[in-house]
């Protein structure tokens, strides 16, 4: 009990160094009376498990839920399929994506059109989002992919205020070295984090997320003859990126 609650008062005190000036203003102080009731009702009754609070993975739940991200997450990409476990795949646009454009005074007519882009090219560049509002729209992956350092310090932010650890995967794209990967571990630990997990796009064959886009060359690959859905070609074989299935072999 002794030990738990100076956990809890580490918790607390790392409240007094949230840049409260990018915050409004009542958050200060309702973080602040939310600990304080914290501790004092840990010191009359203890608390039931060793790791008071942790951030769980949400994944599928969270999407299904509506939500565009999932725990502390960025979102994986603007528009996005998601490999649904039955089979066959759901397609997924950001829904903040019209109501940030709205508060930065596109029009109607120019947030249409700049859906209707993204939709067609799965790129931020390709549509008519002023230069200087790209960047408000980065993402795991893509044109604008965030670092893996940032992924970090979104972890490290939240990391004070929790006792166990979080769930969360930075993203690393296709390219990643090992010396990318052992740098995000280093990092990871020098951040304080109590853990994290990579993943490399396309180290999987088949993968929960993916851009939605089909590349040009791969419009001409046959479907599969399981589930209908595209192939690609892989060491020689036109393989399913949804059940896996090997459709056919080329000559």
């Amino acid at each position: 009990k002794k030990v738990m609650l100076q956990v809890i008062k580490k918790h607390s005190s790392a409240v007094k160094q949230i840049e409260w000036s990018f915050l409004p203003k009542e958050f200060a102080e309702v973080a602040s009376l939310i600990w304080k009731d914290v501790i004092r009702k840990g010191q009359k009754q203890g608390f039931r498990n060793a790791q008071a609070t942790v951030i769980a993975p949400t994944g599928t739940i969270g999407l299904v839920m509506d939500c565009d991200t999932t725990g502390i997450e960025p979102d994986f990409s603007l528009v996005k399929s998601k490999k649904l476990s039955g089979g066959g795949f759901l397609k997924i646009v950001n829904q903040s994506l019209a109501y940030v454009l709205k508060s930065l005074k596109y029009s109607t007519s120019e947030i249409v059109e700049i859906e209707k882009a993204l939709l067609q090219t799965s790129s931020i560049l390709k549509t008519k989002i002023k230069p200087e509002h790209r960047t408000l729209f980065s993402c795991a992956t893509g044109d604008l992919a965030l670092s893996s350092e940032a992924h970090l310090k979104m972890m490290a932010a939240v990391q004070p205020f929790i006792s166990g650890a979080i769930s969360k995967t930075v993203n690393l794209p296709n390219s990643a070295t090992v010396e990318d990967v052992s740098r995000t571990y280093q990092l990871a630990w020098m951040l304080g984090l109590k853990s994290v997990a990579i993943y490399r796009d396309g180290s999987k064959f088949v993968q929960p997320l993916n851009k939605a886009e089909i590349q040009k060359n791969e419009k001409a690959f046959p479907l599969c003859s399981e589930c209908g859905f595209q192939t690609v070609l892989e060491s020689g074989c036109y393989r399913c990126t949804n059940c896996g299935t090997t459709t056919a072999c080329a000559s």
